[in-house]
């Protein structure tokens, strides 16, 4: 299951559920069911307001149920949310391989991606006598996605511009 976000608090009387969240709205339509606590809600309404989403969950209907229900919310598995080819959300990314183009020595893996307001650094371990680093994904450094085979392919040349590598 895709991690979501978390449910915070009710909110108001009808039992709606405050959501904290960085799914983009646009995405949120494609949102028809969501797991709390193991188990699987129907989503009625979801709304955005003030940094977090509200959401109407099927047979949560004062703010007592809504206040009982805290913690991570998921994303079902039979639930896709459509995303450009360009964007992908960040589970994708872990346990995927890492080659370097012009490097055909180097192989590592994705362990970890730190969110930063400028952007997204991955976390590579190396394997074997590759060295580990740390990058930020900006435009130009990932030559390929190929995520439904979880592997990444790096531009050598603009890896070694932003890289920091940890040994």
């Amino acid at each position: 299951m895709l991690p979501l976000g978390i449910a915070s608090r009710a909110h108001g009387v009808r039992g709606e559920i405050r959501l904290l969240t960085e799914l983009d709205k646009k995405y949120l339509k494609e949102v028809s069911a969501v797991v709390i606590g193991g188990k699987e809600y129907k989503v009625e309404t979801a709304r955005h307001t003030d940094g977090a989403v509200l959401l109407k969950l099927e047979g949560i209907c004062d703010r007592d149920a809504a206040d009982a229900i805290r913690g991570e919310v998921f994303l079902p598995d039979r639930i896709k949310i459509g995303l450009p080819d360009d964007r992908f959300f960040i589970d994708e990314l872990i346990g995927c391989k890492v080659s370097v183009a012009g490097d055909d020595d180097y192989s590592g893996e994705i362990y970890d991606v730190l969110r930063n307001g400028a952007a997204d650094v991955w976390c590579v371990r190396g394997t074997g006598a590759s060295s580990s680093f740390m990058m930020p994904q900006v435009k130009g450094v990932v030559r390929e996605y190929a995520l439904e085979e979880k592997r990444v392919v790096l531009d050598g040349d603009k890896l070694k511009e932003v890289a920091v590598y940890e040994d």
